[in-house]
């Protein structure tokens, strides 16, 4: 609720670059939008918990954070929740991530609209061995 727009998720991102052992970043309810995968790329592997709900993130946002799963080791939580212009193609970025990310405990998307693609997506994430229940939508 800070008001960081995309220009300031840029700049927030290049400023992470220099925060190593930062576990934690929450910038939910700020309206990040196309800025969002510039502020991904500041996080270092240390991150445990990344919340950005409510923050106007689309489809690309949602796919940028889930290439950067990998990247995030320690991972547990991606909450993601409230962002409506995220969609199946973010839904389904983000369940195919967790299929190689398994220090992840939950990555909540509720309010996304998966378009009616839950059932596959639940049967993707069960097929790679990965409980459904680390799935919100």
């Amino acid at each position: 609720e800070n008001d960081i727009s995309a220009a300031g998720a840029k700049a927030l991102g290049a400023g992470l670059k220099w925060c190593g052992k930062l576990r934690e970043l929450g910038v939910s309810k700020n309206p990040l939008g196309k800025g969002f995968a510039h502020l991904l790329s500041g996080l270092g592997p240390g991150l445990v918990m990344l919340d950005a709900s409510e923050a106007d993130i689309d489809d690309a946002g949602a796919a940028a954070a889930a290439s950067k799963l990998r990247s995030w080791p320690s991972l547990r939580t991606l909450r993601l929740f409230g962002n409506l212009l995220i969609g199946p193609l973010g839904c389904e970025a983000v369940a195919r991530a967790l299929l190689g990310a398994p220090s992840v405990k939950l990555a909540d998307l509720k309010g996304a609209n998966h378009g009616g693609e839950w059932v596959r997506l639940k049967k993707v994430l069960t097929d790679g061995g990965v409980d459904p229940v680390k799935m919100r939508v």
